[in-house]
């Protein structure tokens, strides 16, 4: 069971890669159906500790993208 800074903490990196995935779509570094908004390791991470289902597809973070 995960404290609750641990899954706080999940939740602010989870928003954080959204945001990135966003603003890497809006400019042009990854394509527009990229699955890095909504499933990332901080996303799959954050369902774990909260017991909901994982988001679905691949897990994509932005390493390597740069």
């Amino acid at each position: 069971m995960p404290t609750f800074y641990e899954a706080f903490g999940a939740l602010k990196l989870s928003i954080l890669m959204h945001r990135a995935g966003n603003m890497m779509i809006s400019i042009g570094l990854l394509p527009p159906d990229a699955p890095m908004k909504f499933s990332n390791p901080a996303s799959q991470l954050l369902a774990t500790f909260i017991g909901a289902p994982a988001p679905t597809g691949t897990a994509q973070s932005f390493i390597g993208n740069r």
